[in-house]
Formats: C-alpha cells, sequence, structure tokens
C-alpha cells in the first residue's frame, strides 16, 4: 500500500479507500459515475449531516449493497476533487489536493471548507485557514524583496472569486478572516488597494476586512516611522512605506 502521507485526495480515494472494512455506505455525485464506499460508522461520526441520512438504515449485513446518496453537484462546494478531498481528511486528518497553482490551491481550500460546512465535518476549518495562509506566504508578488514589499505582497494570489467563494461561509470562519487578514496591508499603504470594490459588493467582507484592519491599527508601533504587524506574516510594516516604486 503506498505511503498515506504521500498520496493525493484523487489517489487515496480510488485505491486505499476501498481497503477499509466495516459496515458501508455510498457517497456518489449526480452525472457522476464514481461511487465512493466509506466507513458508515466514521462518516456518521464526523457528520451530522450524513448521520441524518444514514442513521437507522440497515447496512450490508441485510441488504444485497450499501444504502446510497447522491449529492448535488453545486458550484463552488460539490465536486468530486472536494467530495475525495473531504474523504481524506476523514481517514487521515491531512488534505492533498492535486493541484499546484497557488490559485486553485486557495479554490480548492476554500470549496472544501464550504462542502465541510454543509456536511457539518469540524477541524477543517482551522486546516484549511493554514492551507491559505501558506500558499499566500510561499506565493508573494514577485516585485517584492528583502528590502522592499509591493503593498500587494499577500493577495497576489488572491481573486474577487475567491472573496465571492468565501464570503458566504459563517461569520468568524477562520477561511474568511485569513482572506480579509490578507488584504489590511494593501488597504494600510495604497488607497487603490486590490479588493476596494470586493469590500462594498461582498458585504460580509466588507465586515470582516474592517475588523481586521482596526485591530491592526490598534496595534501600531510608533517611533521615528510608524509600523504595523501584517496579520498573515506577522512581520512588522512600516506604514508611511511607499506603495509604489
Amino acid at each position: 500500500m503506498a505511503e498515506l502521507s504521500q498520496t493525493s485526495a484523487k489517489e487515496f480515494a480510488a485505491t486505499i479507500l476501498p481497503l477499509y472494512c466495516g459496515p458501508h455506505v455510498n457517497i456518489r455525485i449526480e452525472h457522476s459515475e464514481q461511487v465512493y464506499t466509506i466507513s458508515k460508522s466514521l462518516l456518521c461520526a464526523n457528520s451530522s449531516f450524513f448521520s441524518a441520512i444514514f442513521d437507522g438504515q440497515t447496512t450490508e449485513s441485510s441488504q444485497s449493497s450499501p444504502p446510497t446518496v447522491t449529492l448535488e453537484k453545486v458550484e463552488g462546494v460539490v465536486s468530486v476533487q472536494s467530495l475525495e478531498a473531504l474523504l481524506q481528511w476523514l481517514y487521515l486528518r491531512m488534505v492533498r489536493f492535486d493541484v499546484d497553482d497557488p490559485g486553485y490551491q486557495i479554490s480548492a481550500a476554500i470549496e472544501l471548507a464550504r462542502l465541510a460546512d454543509m456536511c457539518h465535518v469540524s477541524g477543517l476549518e482551522v486546516e484549511m485557514a493554514r492551507c491559505i495562509r501558506n500558499v499566500l506566504i510561499a506565493n508573494p508578488n514577485p516585485e517584492s524583496n528583502p528590502l522592499w514589499r509591493h503593498a500587494d505582497t499577500n493577495t497576489f494570489c488572491l481573486t474577487s472569486q475567491h472573496i465571492a467563494s468565501a464570503s458566504v461561509l459563517p461569520g468568524n470562519h477562520l477561511v474568511r478572516h485569513i482572506l480579509a487578514e490578507a488584504s489590511v496591508e494593501g488597504y494600510l499603504r495604497d488607497q487603490n488597494h486590490k479588493f476596494a470594490a470586493e469590500t462594498q459588493r461582498y458585504p460580509s467582507f466588507g465586515a470582516d476586512f474592517l475588523k481586521e484592519v482596526s485591530i491592526a491599527l490598534n496595534g501600531l508601533k510608533s517611533a521615528s516611522k510608524v509600523a504595523f504587524q501584517d496579520p498573515v506574516s506577522e512581520n512588522w510594516v512600516e506604514l508611511n512605506a511607499i506603495a509604489e516604486r
């Protein structure tokens, strides 16, 4: 069997998931021929959504095949990718996405966070927020360097679609907050910051954003130059540093 920590969500779902034994249930996504067989006990213990569907149903011990639920495909929430990642999390408490592009990694993390919220699966909120933070730190604006930070350093990989998708998550969701945190530096250093329009278009993002700006301003350091602590990298950045070259 492949090393579990090194398998992608797709490889795990295809080759490792069927090896687990016990009373099973099936999950599939509409218009997809792929059926995922998963331990009923594991699934219901981690998800009140699936527990409400499967608890009380007989298992394969008295049926010719396990009970099956078909999930409707929902843009930005329910997809083959997000379901396979959710299953990997349930079994291994880790997720490895099959994408290399930083923007797609963020999209996948937000999608999984929304699926976990829909299915009432806990734990993934912290993990996906950490995943997004790591992507942002690892992929800053390429114009930034050790001596100068671009105002768009933290938001280089973020898009308006990321903001829109995350804005429907519940209030105080950590994935919402990391996107708001990432936008703080641009706002404080550039009057035409990247997501100025999104703060108006998506009220939940605007509220999160203003909260994070307030936190950053309350932590200002005063000396010969004013600096604030960037919420993403936790580095201190001069507030009066010029955003343009």
